[in-house]
């Protein structure tokens, strides 16, 4: 065989072995795009509280910015937190738990045990800290391992938070600044009483007449610097009882309309809408529950929940992101969690649910004056005080304690005794839940 040949011959074998290898890198490519499509398909979101369509729009952001257009995501949305609860339990038990969903900051939820710990090389606590209202540090930063080779990491993701505010009439209470602080809202509950005995200046609530009862008591905890279940002591409880009390008295004309309530099974937004009642405490998104049920618009205004005689906490609420430890489709969560932890993605998430306050500071400034909801004249900016200082609230069992609180305060005789049989029951039943501990207990 002479030169020629041979010199042909290697060449040709050179080029169906390259031939080879492309043929081979193209279809494990092409078998991973299809794997990809697949895992898409099958992707499962659980949220709470907000809207499923809302959210599918944020999605289509999400896709649009990204390049993610193969994701068919299917989503869940719950407006019950006990059910969510249930659901999810029986989800992970059966292996079907969704690949991303939500919790409350306000427990220290057993479903966290279901999440993993987010790569900080991905999503950094470093950005965080450097972009984020520091009231979500402690939330959200997690760590392993010893001081030396500590690493921290996040275990969700936030994309904003709701904090209390008063809603009232602008017709009666003119003067913006005696609304800020409870010492001149007395004052004028007892003027309001003067000129219109049979309606009612501010309500409180208890049993089922109130929205967000649990939360409201909360705040007025949180005003003796009762952080978190482990603080409450025999004075603070009784101190916030009576306050919380004082504004249930037939000087506030409180009792007659809980009556008619209780009676009519409706609820102090029904009261509000026909100025039966003059002030309610809400979060932001209360407005859009309003606007339903109203034929009247604009005229209604907000301010921030007001002061105490006393410094104290605010309470914040929000709902954040995990991801599922058993998730087949970790490459798709984390697209998605990056693109809510980032400027771009989370203003797409604002603009999509605008009752919500940004969790980026930069954002802030951005969304600030922009109408909660476009049929009234109130403002993000009108309810975040830049100088208090925001926290959130261990509630133990979150479902448990936002309907049991509702009972308690029905009870204005008993309350103190029922209090620490409650306090002292919910331990107990955490510590099992949460801990698997005193399993054997009784928990009364």
């Amino acid at each position: 065989m002479n030169k020629k040949k041979l010199i042909f011959l290697a060449l040709l074998g050179f080029f169906v072995i390259i031939i080879i290898i492309v043929a081979v890198l193209m279809a494990k490519n092409t078998d991973k795009n299809n794997k990809s499509t697949t895992k898409t398909e099958d992707f499962t979101i659980w949220i709470l509280e907000d809207s499923k369509d809302d959210f599918n729009v944020f999605l289509d952001d999400f896709k649009s910015d990204t390049d993610n257009q193969n994701l068919i995501a299917n989503i869940e949305t719950f407006s019950n937190y006990e059910e969510y609860n249930m659901a999810l339990s029986s989800a992970i038990v059966k292996g079907q738990a969704p690949d991303l969903y939500m919790l409350n900051n306000n427990e220290k939820s057993i479903f966290l045990e279901n999440a993993t710990g987010l790569d900080p090389e991905i999503l950094s606590p470093d950005i965080l800290r450097k972009y984020f209202y520091s009231f979500f540090w402690d939330d959200l930063i997690y760590s392993s391992g010893e001081k030396e080779e500590k690493t921290e990491f996040l275990v969700w993701v936030p994309f904003g938070f709701e904090t209390l505010w008063l809603y009232f009439n602008p017709d009666i209470f003119r003067d913006v600044k005696k609304l800020k602080s409870f010492p001149e809202i007395e004052n004028l509950i007892e003027e309001f009483h003067q000129k219109k005995p049979e309606s009612t200046a501010l309500w409180i609530g208890k049993w089922l007449t109130v929205s967000n009862v649990a939360n409201i008591f909360i705040q007025f905890l949180m005003s003796e610097w009762v952080n978190n279940l482990e603080d409450v002591n025999s004075s603070n409880i009784k101190k916030v009882f009576t306050e919380y009390f004082s504004y249930n008295s037939w000087n506030n004309g409180y009792i007659k309309a809980d009556n008619i309530l209780r009676k009519q099974w409706k609820t102090n937004v029904d009261f509000f809408i026909d100025w039966k009642i003059a002030m309610i405490f809400g979060f932001p998104r209360l407005l859009n529950e309003i606007d339903d049920k109203w034929l009247w618009k604009r005229k209604i205004r907000a301010v921030i929940f007001p002061d105490f005689i006393n410094e104290s906490n605010r309470m914040v609420n929000y709902n954040y992101f995990v991801l599922n430890k058993d998730s087949k489709n970790n490459d798709m969560a984390y697209e998605i969690l990056k693109y809510m932890f980032s400027e771009k993605g989370e203003k797409a998430y604002l603009n999509n649910f605008k009752y919500y306050l940004p969790a980026r500071i930069s954002l802030y400034a951005d969304l600030k004056d922009r109408e909660v909801n476009e049929n009234f004249y109130v403002k993000l900016k009108d309810f975040y005080n830049s100088e208090a200082i925001y926290s959130s609230f261990d509630k133990w069992l979150k479902p448990i304690f936002d309907k049991e609180i509702i009972n308690l305060l029905d009870d204005e005789v008993n309350y103190l005794k029922r209090a620490w049989d409650f306090i002292s029951s919910l331990k107990c039943k955490t510590l099992k839940v949460i801990k698997l501990e005193n399993l054997s207990n009784i928990c009364e």
